[in-house]
């Protein structure tokens, strides 16, 4: 009898690790893939979207149509609870076992600590429930749009929304004293002259406390905000703070150097799991979690020589500007201009091509 391998979540991490893993892992188990969502956005194509680059169909990945290509059971349901010593997963008062468990469902965006967000704030994720903000905000005028974080991905979101819809005001709320301080500051310089020429009004060192309907608080002043995003980082979801697996100070999973959990034969992977310095959490990284498992996989489990994973020291970023400008950042390579969106466009659609199969 085959043995069952289940992989939580359809997060980057696991669609890569299907789509690189050889014929021999499909005929050793039996796989079923579990997830709450039966359509995931894409990430990495969302800005694109927002400019008017993609319809929504082109960034949307369909799993039912993933499972059925690679002939792997999807279960489309919320896991309740995890017995990782007997091997059992909880699921609308039924369980199923397992040999082998793989998590992959990423993280969140945490408004419980700002009183009054969770009531009037929006979040960048789910990003299925983001985009529907977004068409209200794209087709109404006049507004004042506040985003809370600058980070890359926020920064990439402000500025597709930004490129659409001239009639609104849009701050920039950060905690830090700079934009992306951890990019050399050319990265910075470019990002400053794309928000002067926006005339997005940034407020740094900022912390926002408390939110109401239609502003937001510092320790000192009150601010008008009719539409409020929050791109404040990666947070542990609510499914991950109740599983019993050991974690770091900030809730995240602790693996070692082979995506190995506290617990014997489960692996996590992906931005569930604390940072891999010196690799921030992105999707960049996650694919390359996905292809080191399904490299290494068998190795780790015959306990034979796997090579541990060694996080990127050197990695490329793109960032898209406008519909038909992006910044690419590689080592000491920085450049701007339509190169770099053709680039993004070429390997995002690439890549969703490779994960949306004709159903049988």
């Amino acid at each position: 009898m085959k043995k069952k391998f289940v992989l939580i979540g359809a997060g980057h991490s696991h669609l890569t690790f299907l789509k690189n893993t050889n014929a021999d892992f499909f005929n050793s188990f039996s796989i079923t893939l579990i997830d709450t969502n039966l359509k995931i956005v894409y990430s990495g194509m969302t800005p694109g979207y927002i400019l008017g680059n993609y319809a929504l169909d082109n960034i949307n990945i369909d799993i039912n149509k993933i499972c059925n290509h690679y002939n792997i059971d999807f279960l489309n349901c919320n896991i309740e609870d995890i017995d990782f010593e007997n091997k059992k997963i909880f699921y609308q008062d039924k369980f199923i076992n397992y040999d082998y468990l793989s998590i992959n469902t990423g993280s969140t965006i945490d408004l419980k600590i700002i009183p009054g967000a969770q009531l009037y704030g929006i979040p960048v994720k789910p990003l299925s429930n983001f985009l529907k903000k977004i068409e209200i905000i794209k087709n109404s005028k006049n507004k004042v749009v506040s985003f809370i974080g600058a980070g890359f991905a926020g920064l990439e979101l402000l500025f597709a929304l930004s490129s659409v819809n001239t009639s609104h005001t849009y701050n920039l709320f950060t905690n830090k004293k700079n934009i992306l301080p951890e990019l050399p500051n050319k990265i910075s310089s470019i990002i400053k002259k794309e928000i002067q020429y926006r005339r997005i009004n940034v407020y740094p060192n900022m912390n926002i406390t408390k939110q109401s309907n239609n502003e937001i608080f510092d320790d000192k002043s009150s601010y008008t905000s009719d539409y409020t995003i929050y791109s404040t980082g990666p947070s542990v979801s609510q499914f991950i703070k109740k599983l019993k697996l050991k974690k770091d100070s900030k809730g995240f999973i602790s693996v070692n150097e082979y995506f190995e959990t506290s617990y014997k034969d489960c692996f996590a992977l992906g931005d569930c799991i604390s940072p891999l310095k010196p690799n921030p959490k992105s999707g960049v990284f996650a694919v390359k979690h996905g292809e080191y498992l399904a490299k290494n996989l068998k190795d780790i489990l015959s306990g034979k020589g796997a090579k541990p994973f060694t996080p990127q020291k050197k990695y490329m970023l793109i960032l898209q500007l406008s519909r038909y400008a992006a910044i690419l950042y590689r080592g000491n390579l920085i450049y701007k201009g339509l190169i770099p969106h053709l680039l993004k466009k070429l390997i995002d659609t690439s890549y969703i091509k490779s994960l949306n199969f004709d159903s049988k």
